[in-house]
């Protein structure tokens, strides 16, 4: 049975795809929770993460793990990024931060922490092979997780 979900996806999103993303996320979302799902843990970062958290919030009948790189982790982020992180760590059931400040790296494990602590993984993969999206589905896979993927 499934009772963790966690995401991953790309911190750039085409804007004309958005609302088409966003649907899908809250569409696979609602059929892990009638799989039995009630955690979903979300990386916190730019782009699918914050879209994530925000459809995991007003959902609201299950719970919010943010599992987070870093305590700096929005140091260099524009400032409405800051306000919708912010607002979703505010809202949060739980957070953990793998390390106090930034260290290469950080990102990847914080990754691997997520798959590692899920049973399943909801993702936005754009086909590129060198990205930390690309790292935490073949860790995934590697460790036998269930995965699907929002098609836009």
């Amino acid at each position: 049975m499934i009772k963790t979900v966690c995401f991953t996806g790309h911190r750039k999103l085409p804007i004309s795809k958005l609302e088409i993303i966003k649907s899908q996320l809250e569409i696979q979302i609602k059929d892990f929770i009638n799989q039995g799902a009630e955690v979903f843990i979300d990386g916190g970062a730019i782009g699918f993460d914050l879209l994530a958290a925000e459809c995991v919030i007003n959902i609201k009948k299950i719970k919010l793990f943010l599992v987070l790189p870093c305590e700096d982790q929005s140091q260099q982020w524009k400032y409405e990024d800051i306000a919708r992180y912010e607002n979703i760590k505010s809202q949060a059931d739980n957070i953990q931060y793998i390390s106090r400040s930034y260290y290469k790296g950080c990102m990847l494990d914080r990754n691997k922490n997520m798959v590692d602590r899920s049973d399943a993984v909801i993702a936005y993969f754009n086909g590129n092979p060198h990205t930390g999206t690309s790292f935490t589905l073949k860790y995934a896979q590697g460790k036998s997780k269930k995965i699907v993927f929002v098609i836009a």
